[in-house]
């Protein structure tokens, strides 16, 4: 949890979110521009950063471009790592971001920024974790670390697996989150089962996610893929070779 409370701040325009900045400065609220989403809120819970305004501007146009202006490459400052390695259009660099920290963190991380909003809400220093837990009562998505490592927190946003310890609830609204609650009758379920993919079940429903995610998303997923996608998750009872197994029945259900 963030120790302290900050205004959230959501601008549609890049000459608002200026504005919004200046107003804010000279009122002496050491006012921040977020772009992406781990450094606050995990620096915040230890204390090593505070601000009293936060200015989100993921959803300004200018911040969110990728795009080839002649010879140039424009990337945006919330322009995410997952962003870049999906667009294929800087292979060098898309190559580099898919080695900083993992799939389920490089959708969060970006090239620039830290901050934003345009209604303050009381909700935005609340972890996106503890928002479904103690006020939507969906207690699949379980608190481990609580700083972006063992996933067993892991939800999907807009299909995609996200740490929701490492994202603000306020940033949750006007996309789709699917906790595990929300996977009954998935190929994935059946498949643990029938694979033994899971012991104590603390991690299972970070698992879930990333795994249906990863299906979905990459039905044709080779070995590698499978790999490199479920080292998002930690696993301290299994040696991943019943969850790896899972995935692959998965996959094969789906082409059947």
């Amino acid at each position: 949890m963030i120790a302290h409370d900050f205004e959230y701040y959501k601008p549609e325009f890049l000459e608002e979110a200026l504005e919004i900045y200046r107003v804010l400065e000279s009122e002496g609220k050491k006012p921040v521009y977020y772009g992406g989403g781990t450094e606050i809120i995990t620096m915040a819970r230890v204390n090593n950063f505070f601000t009293k305004a936060v200015i989100d501007i993921k959803g300004i146009p200018e911040c969110r471009k990728m795009e080839f202006e002649g010879d140039q490459l424009v990337i945006g400052a919330g322009v995410t790592l997952t962003d870049i390695g999906e667009s294929g259009l800087f292979p060098m660099l898309g190559a580099a971001g898919g080695r900083i920290a993992d799939h389920s963190v490089q959708g969060k991380i970006t090239l620039g920024g830290n901050i934003a909003g345009t209604i303050i809400y009381h909700e935005a220093i609340l972890p996106l974790l503890h928002a479904l837990r103690n006020q939507l009562g969906l207690t699949g998505p379980k608190p481990g670390c609580e700083n972006g490592d063992c996933g067993a927190c892991t939800v999907l946003v807009d299909g995609w697996p996200i740490k929701s310890c490492l994202m603000l609830a306020v940033e949750a609204v006007d996309h789709e989150i699917t906790t595990v609650e929300g996977l009954q009758g998935a190929l994935v379920q059946q498949a643990f089962v029938d694979n033994w993919a899971f012991q104590c079940g603390y991690c299972t429903s970070g698992f879930l996610m990333v795994c249906h995610s990863l299906a979905t998303i990459h039905p044709d997923a080779d070995d590698l893929t499978i790999q490199a996608w479920l080292q998002s998750n930690l696993c301290r009872c299994t040696g991943y070779e019943e969850i790896k197994n899972a995935v692959k029945a998965v996959l094969a259900g789906q082409s059947s």
